[in-house]
């Protein structure tokens, strides 16, 4: 005699099984989805950084031509595409300190340079980020 094998008990099995696969690939696309977004965010806040340093080290690159055309300049204040910087000029023994400051939003870049000469031969320290 042959038995009739009645599947009508696994189907609740196979219903089970497709609901787990389906939350374990649901997981895995949310959690990606997540992670991606975090990266992009951060690589806009890094880029960002990244622009505001290299506007400051322009201004300051900008007050020391002006310095040297004329040494009498002490700084401006300047506002461009929403950028705010500040540049100023302030004597230092043995030179005198150009630093330029730019902010925009809620961030803040700071860098200078030291300006020392002997007669009309100028002598500039590298760029560098200020505390």
């Amino acid at each position: 005699m042959i038995k009739k094998i009645c599947f009508s008990n696994y189907k609740g099995q196979a219903m089970v099984i497709v609901l787990l696969v389906v939350t374990i690939v649901l997981s895995w696309v949310i959690e990606n989805t997540i992670a991606n977004i975090s990266y992009v965010n951060t690589a806009n806040e890094s880029a960002n950084g990244d622009n505001l340093l290299l506007i400051s080290e322009g201004y300051l690159e900008n007050g020391a031509i002006r310095y040297l055309r004329n040494q009498s300049y002490n700084g401006e204040s300047l506002q461009t595409n929403g950028y705010s910087c500040t540049i100023t000029v302030a004597a230092v023994s043995g030179g005198f300190d150009i630093i330029s400051i730019c902010s925009k939003d809620n961030r803040q870049k700071k860098v200078g340079i030291t300006v020392t000469s002997i007669g009309r031969v100028f002598s500039f320290s590298k760029i560098a980020e200020r505390p």
